[in-house]
Protein backbone atom coordinates (compact mmCIF):
# COMPACT_ATOMS: atom_id res chain seq x y z
CA UNK A 1 0.00 0.00 0.00
CA UNK A 2 1.39 3.39 -1.01
CA UNK A 3 1.75 5.58 2.05
CA UNK A 4 2.40 9.29 2.32
CA UNK A 5 3.44 11.53 5.19
CA UNK A 6 2.27 15.10 5.78
CA UNK A 7 4.33 17.18 8.20
CA UNK A 8 2.09 19.96 9.45
CA UNK A 9 3.03 23.19 11.23
CA UNK A 10 1.59 22.40 14.68
CA UNK A 11 3.39 21.28 17.81
CA UNK A 12 6.57 19.34 16.98
CA UNK A 13 7.09 15.66 17.65
CA UNK A 14 10.35 13.97 18.53
CA UNK A 15 12.91 13.76 15.71
CA UNK A 16 13.00 9.99 16.20
CA UNK A 17 9.27 9.63 15.50
CA UNK A 18 9.45 11.93 12.50
CA UNK A 19 12.36 10.00 11.02
CA UNK A 20 10.56 6.69 11.62
CA UNK A 21 7.38 7.87 9.88
CA UNK A 22 9.42 9.33 7.02
CA UNK A 23 11.23 6.02 6.49
CA UNK A 24 7.87 4.23 6.29
CA UNK A 25 6.52 6.59 3.61
CA UNK A 26 7.15 6.77 -0.11
CA UNK A 27 6.21 10.48 -0.24
CA UNK A 28 6.97 13.14 2.38
CA UNK A 29 5.26 16.51 2.14
CA UNK A 30 5.98 19.47 4.41
CA UNK A 31 3.04 21.82 4.84
CA UNK A 32 4.03 25.44 5.34
CA UNK A 33 5.80 25.77 8.71
CA UNK A 34 6.08 21.99 8.89
CA UNK A 35 9.30 22.42 6.94
CA UNK A 36 10.92 23.65 10.17
CA UNK A 37 10.11 20.32 11.82
CA UNK A 38 11.62 18.44 8.88
CA UNK A 39 14.84 20.44 9.11
CA UNK A 40 15.06 19.88 12.88
CA UNK A 41 14.82 16.11 12.32
CA UNK A 42 17.26 16.10 9.40
CA UNK A 43 14.57 15.09 6.92
CA UNK A 44 14.55 16.26 3.30
CA UNK A 45 10.88 16.36 2.21
CA UNK A 46 9.91 15.75 -1.38
CA UNK A 47 7.64 18.80 -1.49
CA UNK A 48 6.76 21.93 0.41
CA UNK A 49 3.16 23.05 -0.10
CA UNK A 50 1.20 25.83 1.56
CA UNK A 51 0.33 29.50 1.65
CA UNK A 52 3.63 30.05 3.54
CA UNK A 53 2.06 32.22 6.23
CA UNK A 54 3.95 30.36 8.98
CA UNK A 55 7.36 29.94 7.32
CA UNK A 56 10.15 32.52 7.36
CA UNK A 57 11.16 33.67 3.85
CA UNK A 58 14.76 32.58 4.46
CA UNK A 59 13.63 29.02 5.19
CA UNK A 60 11.43 29.08 2.11
CA UNK A 61 14.36 30.18 -0.04
CA UNK A 62 16.56 27.57 1.59
CA UNK A 63 14.09 24.80 0.79
CA UNK A 64 14.08 25.73 -2.89
CA UNK A 65 17.88 25.92 -2.92
CA UNK A 66 18.07 22.41 -1.45
CA UNK A 67 15.93 20.99 -4.25
CA UNK A 68 12.61 20.74 -2.40
CA UNK A 69 9.72 21.21 -4.81
CA UNK A 70 7.99 24.32 -3.49
CA UNK A 71 4.41 25.17 -4.36
CA UNK A 72 2.72 28.25 -2.94
CA UNK A 73 -1.06 28.01 -2.75
CA UNK A 74 -3.50 30.89 -2.11
CA UNK A 75 -4.20 32.03 1.44
CA UNK A 76 -7.90 32.49 0.67
CA UNK A 77 -9.22 29.04 -0.20
CA UNK A 78 -11.72 26.44 1.00
CA UNK A 79 -9.17 23.75 1.92
CA UNK A 80 -6.78 24.06 4.82
CA UNK A 81 -3.17 23.51 3.79
CA UNK A 82 -3.29 20.06 5.40
CA UNK A 83 -6.49 19.04 3.62
CA UNK A 84 -5.02 20.34 0.35
CA UNK A 85 -1.96 18.14 0.87
CA UNK A 86 -4.13 15.12 1.68
CA UNK A 87 -6.18 15.58 -1.48
CA UNK A 88 -3.03 15.93 -3.60
CA UNK A 89 -1.60 12.73 -2.14
CA UNK A 90 -4.89 10.96 -2.85
CA UNK A 91 -4.59 12.09 -6.49
CA UNK A 92 -1.10 10.57 -6.53
CA UNK A 93 -2.53 7.21 -5.50
CA UNK A 94 -1.70 7.16 -1.79
CA UNK A 95 -4.02 4.73 0.01
CA UNK A 96 -2.68 5.61 3.47
CA UNK A 97 -1.53 8.96 4.85
CA UNK A 98 -0.05 9.84 8.23
CA UNK A 99 -0.26 13.45 9.39
CA UNK A 100 2.28 14.48 12.00
CA UNK A 101 2.76 17.69 14.02
CA UNK A 102 -0.99 18.22 13.83
CA UNK A 103 -2.34 17.35 17.29
CA UNK A 104 -1.15 20.42 19.20
CA UNK A 105 -1.08 24.14 18.61
CA UNK A 106 -4.18 26.17 17.79
CA UNK A 107 -7.48 24.63 18.83
CA UNK A 108 -9.24 25.57 15.59
CA UNK A 109 -6.50 23.89 13.57
CA UNK A 110 -6.86 20.77 15.70
CA UNK A 111 -10.61 20.71 15.03
CA UNK A 112 -9.94 21.10 11.31
CA UNK A 113 -7.44 18.24 11.38
CA UNK A 114 -9.95 15.97 13.13
CA UNK A 115 -12.49 16.79 10.42
CA UNK A 116 -9.81 15.98 7.85
CA UNK A 117 -9.66 12.46 9.30
CA UNK A 118 -13.35 12.03 8.58
CA UNK A 119 -12.94 13.39 5.06
CA UNK A 120 -10.18 10.86 4.45
CA UNK A 121 -12.29 7.99 5.76
CA UNK A 122 -15.24 8.96 3.56
CA UNK A 123 -12.97 9.12 0.50
CA UNK A 124 -11.32 5.75 1.09
CA UNK A 125 -7.96 6.74 2.59
CA UNK A 126 -6.55 5.26 5.79
CA UNK A 127 -5.45 8.40 7.61
CA UNK A 128 -4.00 8.99 11.08
CA UNK A 129 -2.93 11.99 13.14
CA UNK A 130 0.22 10.87 14.93
CA UNK A 131 2.37 12.30 17.70
CA UNK A 132 4.54 10.86 20.46
CA UNK A 133 1.66 10.45 22.90
CA UNK A 134 -1.37 9.63 20.78
CA UNK A 135 -2.76 8.40 17.46
CA UNK A 136 -6.16 9.56 16.17
CA UNK A 137 -8.21 8.14 13.31
CA UNK A 138 -11.82 8.07 12.10
CA UNK A 139 -13.82 4.84 11.93
CA UNK A 140 -16.80 4.16 9.69
CA UNK A 141 -19.56 1.60 10.39
CA UNK A 142 -18.50 -2.03 10.57
CA UNK A 143 -16.21 -4.18 12.68
CA UNK A 144 -12.79 -2.89 13.73
CA UNK A 145 -9.92 -4.67 15.47
CA UNK A 146 -7.98 -2.17 17.56
CA UNK A 147 -4.30 -2.82 18.21
CA UNK A 148 -2.70 -1.58 21.41
CA UNK A 149 0.79 -1.05 19.89
CA UNK A 150 2.11 0.66 23.02
CA UNK A 151 -0.99 2.86 23.46
CA UNK A 152 -2.87 1.19 26.35
CA UNK A 153 -5.65 3.78 26.63
CA UNK A 154 -8.24 4.41 23.94
CA UNK A 155 -11.21 6.75 23.63
CA UNK A 156 -14.14 6.75 21.23
CA UNK A 157 -16.27 9.79 20.38
CA UNK A 158 -19.19 10.18 18.01
CA UNK A 159 -18.22 12.42 15.09
CA UNK A 160 -21.85 13.05 14.20
CA UNK A 161 -25.04 13.41 16.18
CA UNK A 162 -25.04 9.70 17.04
CA UNK A 163 -23.54 6.28 16.38
CA UNK A 164 -25.94 3.37 16.59
CA UNK A 165 -25.10 -0.10 17.83
CA UNK A 166 -21.70 0.63 19.38
CA UNK A 167 -20.26 -2.57 20.84
CA UNK A 168 -16.86 -2.75 22.57
CA UNK A 169 -15.20 -6.02 23.57
CA UNK A 170 -11.79 -6.77 25.07
CA UNK A 171 -11.73 -3.49 27.01
CA UNK A 172 -12.01 -2.46 30.64
CA UNK A 173 -15.36 -0.77 29.92
CA UNK A 174 -17.39 -2.84 27.42
CA UNK A 175 -20.50 -1.68 25.62
CA UNK A 176 -23.23 -3.63 23.87
CA UNK A 177 -25.46 -2.19 21.13
CA UNK A 178 -25.14 1.30 22.59
CA UNK A 179 -26.25 4.57 21.00
CA UNK A 180 -23.25 6.87 21.40
CA UNK A 181 -24.07 10.58 21.06
CA UNK A 182 -21.84 13.58 20.56
CA UNK A 183 -23.11 15.43 23.65
CA UNK A 184 -22.05 12.79 26.21
CA UNK A 185 -18.42 11.56 26.30
CA UNK A 186 -19.05 8.05 27.62
CA UNK A 187 -16.27 6.64 25.43
CA UNK A 188 -13.38 8.55 27.01
CA UNK A 189 -10.41 6.79 28.68
CA UNK A 190 -11.12 3.13 28.08
CA UNK A 191 -8.30 0.59 28.33
CA UNK A 192 -7.17 -2.54 26.51
CA UNK A 193 -7.41 -5.75 28.53
CA UNK A 194 -5.06 -7.52 26.11
CA UNK A 195 -3.15 -6.43 23.02
CA UNK A 196 -6.36 -6.09 20.98
CA UNK A 197 -9.94 -4.89 21.41
CA UNK A 198 -12.96 -5.06 19.11
CA UNK A 199 -15.31 -2.23 18.19
CA UNK A 200 -18.33 -2.44 15.92
CA UNK A 201 -21.24 -0.11 15.11
CA UNK A 202 -24.02 0.23 12.54
CA UNK A 203 -24.22 3.92 11.66
CA UNK A 204 -22.42 7.23 12.05
CA UNK A 205 -18.67 7.70 12.49
CA UNK A 206 -16.36 7.37 15.47
CA UNK A 207 -13.20 9.22 16.39
CA UNK A 208 -10.69 6.76 17.86
CA UNK A 209 -7.83 8.16 19.93
CA UNK A 210 -5.22 5.78 21.34
CA UNK A 211 -3.04 7.29 24.06
CA UNK A 212 0.11 6.27 25.91
CA UNK A 213 -1.18 7.57 29.25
Amino acid sequence: MKKGLIVAAGSPVSPELLRKLSAESCRVVAVDGGYRHCRAAGIHPDCLWGDMDSLHPELLAGAAAEGVKVERIPCEKDDTDTLYALRRLQEEGMKAVDIVCALGGRLDHLAANLQTLLYAAHTGTACRLVDDGAIAEALLPGEHLLQQEGFPIFSLFSLGERCEGVTIRGAKYPLSDYCMKNDFPIGVSNAFLEMQAQVSFRSGALLLIRSRE
